[in-house]
């Protein structure tokens, strides 16, 4: 998760916000973007997500936002997790 799909969740489950900040702050941008980039290449493994570029990306945009990623980290994981595993075009 990312760490604004993490706030929410732990806010959701009643989480002191003192303690969420705490827990958050474990959390740096390199390992947020790692996540997302675990996300991503899992996402890519079949060879049919790399037959039509646009479309693949546009899934994995959509996956990584509804996992809380911002869409700046998701657009620029997506498509160098897309260059890198099909080769870019």
């Amino acid at each position: 998760m990312a760490r604004q799909a993490l706030k929410h969740e732990l806010r959701s489950k009643g989480v002191d916000d003192e303690i969420a900040q705490m827990a958050l702050e474990q959390v740096d941008d390199a390992d947020e973007e790692e996540r997302a980039r675990e996300l991503a290449r899992t996402k890519l493994r079949p060879a049919s997500m790399g037959v039509d570029r646009e479309k693949a990306l546009r899934r994995l945009v959509g996956m990584l936002g509804r996992k809380g990623y911002n869409g700046s980290m998701a657009f620029r994981v997506a498509r160098e997790e897309w260059d890198a595993r099909f080769g870019e075009h």
